[in-house]
């Protein structure tokens, strides 16, 4: 994990680097997201640590896949912040190279991340929220 600062020159140069996806790549990253966060429609169960996922896919946005989630009540934001990042770089990242960084904050954890494909090829970005559920 990199810290917000080299997060985002490392973002910058990928993206520089090659076109975004697009179409069916970008579709097929959307359903492996809506996939490892849970979403019922493509999830065999729910997720152990939050409920209620959303996925997006904005082709011409700074985020092409943009996703929130609520964690459940008593799960913490550093089982959240080892959740996503294990997610992220075992399932989701494409293997010729990728960036991504943590922030957290008191009432959400959110995932930054970019991947690339292949040297000047295609390249994702995406961001994960999970709000924190508030102590009973």
């Amino acid at each position: 994990m990199l810290s917000p600062t080299v997060f985002d020159e490392q973002k910058r140069e990928i993206c520089e680097s090659g076109p975004p996806s697009d179409g069916d790549n970008l579709l097929g990253m959307e359903v492996d997201f809506l996939a490892l966060l849970s979403d019922t429609t493509y999830a065999d169960q729910p997720h152990e640590l939050w409920d209620d996922a959303v996925v997006q896919r904005n082709e011409r946005g700074e985020w092409l896949i943009d996703a929130a989630a609520t964690a459940k009540p008593g799960v913490t934001a550093a089982q959240v912040e080892a959740a996503l990042s294990t997610a992220w770089t075992q399932h989701l990242r494409y293997q010729y190279r990728e960036a991504h960084t943590l922030r957290t904050e008191p009432a959400s954890v959110t995932l930054q991340a970019v991947t690339q494909m292949d040297p000047a090829d295609l390249w994702v970005t995406a961001r994960v929220r999970v709000n924190l559920s508030s102590p009973v």
